[in-house]
């Protein structure tokens, strides 16, 4: 049998819900609360390779969605759900989570962050837990040493785990389906390869692996980070203006400050990103503000078979302007015979 919504296929007690931010954490915070494999996944993304997972599963766990903390006068602060794990009468652990929309920009991390850290101040009823976690879930993760021990993790990152445990479970299934549905794809990036004109930093980001662009604007920058592309090209300058002839594997989207040097210390300790201070300094320039940074995969970038560029005779005249989504298939096809170079239509 199938239920449907206004006529949407896959529709389920989620999309009842609702759609909005607020919908989006009842509806992972009712999940969390119904199945254990799905809060298996959750806590096996704060706790990565670590046996306090199994424990935590023995117990018995609480899920307040929405709960409001009065304050003086006649205000109040609102945690978007707090999970609490009681050992029989005795409790364990309380996670205070701050989640934003899964279509959020960049600067609702460090605005999750804040409120996160101001929430664990604010509900003291939480003293009698041994271990207090502070976590944000929102689109992007944002390094800084003013984040104290917040965890934050990615809307992408839950999905991905979910995933895994999905084909035991019809209702983290259906959960899935509600989230690509928000998200407007099946799939867990949005583009196959973003094209983008590299101009004087070409060769820099062929040496560093490492590309960056303004994280504090809501327009074409926000949009290169958002669509989650897989792969990154460069169009270049001079004589071969607009030519595309490497593709670069995306390893991961950050928000860092190139200038906050303790935290790209701290970042290249933790192994995560393979030599990534020294990517950075490769780099050379030292641009102000936060940043989305794209960590490329230099193990899984690769030349394209036959150079790629636009061709002005099909289409609009001229170059092309901005950024553009690509397909992986267009960049990998081979020229028609007695030619050297793939031509795509502006």
């Amino acid at each position: 049998m199938e239920y449907r919504l206004y006529n949407k296929v896959k529709c389920s007690l989620f999309d009842l819900i609702g759609h909005d931010e607020p919908a989006q954490t009842k509806c992972l915070g009712y999940l969390l609360a119904k199945s254990s494999k799905a809060m298996e996944a959750f806590l096996e993304l704060l706790y990565p390779n670590n046996p306090k997972v199994k424990k935590l599963l023995k117990y018995k766990w609480v899920v307040n969605c929405e709960l409001r903390q009065p304050t003086v006068g006649t205000k109040s602060v609102r945690a978007d759900f707090i999970i609490r794990f009681y050992n029989g009468f005795n409790p364990e652990l309380a996670i205070i989570i701050e989640a934003k929309s899964a279509t959020s920009f960049s600067s609702a991390s460090m605005s999750a962050i804040h409120q996160v850290m101001h929430y664990r101040k604010m509900f003291t009823f939480l003293n009698a837990f041994s271990n207090i976690e502070l976590v944000t879930l929102t689109n992007f993760i944002s390094y800084s040493h003013s984040n104290g021990n917040v965890i934050q993790i990615r809307w992408n990152d839950v999905i991905s785990e979910l995933y895994c445990k999905s084909q035991k479970e019809e209702l983290i299934t259906e959960f899935i389906n509600y989230y690509n549905k928000i998200m407007g794809t099946m799939n867990f990036y949005d583009a196959e390869v973003l094209s983008i004109p590299a101009g004087r930093t070409g060769s820099l980001i062929d040496k560093c692996y490492i590309y960056e662009c303004p994280a504090q604007d809501k327009g074409q920058y926000a949009i290169r980070a958002k669509s989650r592309p897989l792969y990154l090209t460069f169009r270049q300058g001079g004589n071969n203006c607009g030519r595309m002839k490497k593709l670069y594997k995306i390893k991961d989207i950050i928000v860092l400050d190139f200038n906050d040097t303790l935290m790209i210390d701290d970042i290249d300790k933790s192994g995560k990103y393979k030599d990534f201070k020294k990517r950075i300094n490769c780099y050379g320039l030292k641009p102000n503000g936060l940043k989305y940074v794209f960590v490329l995969d230099d193990d899984l970038s690769f030349d394209l078979p036959y150079p790629v560029e636009y061709d002005p005779s099909v289409g609009k005249n001229g170059n092309k302007q901005g950024h553009d989504f690509l397909r992986l298939k267009d960049m990998l096809a081979k020229p028609p015979k007695g030619q050297k170079v793939v031509k795509l239509p502006i």
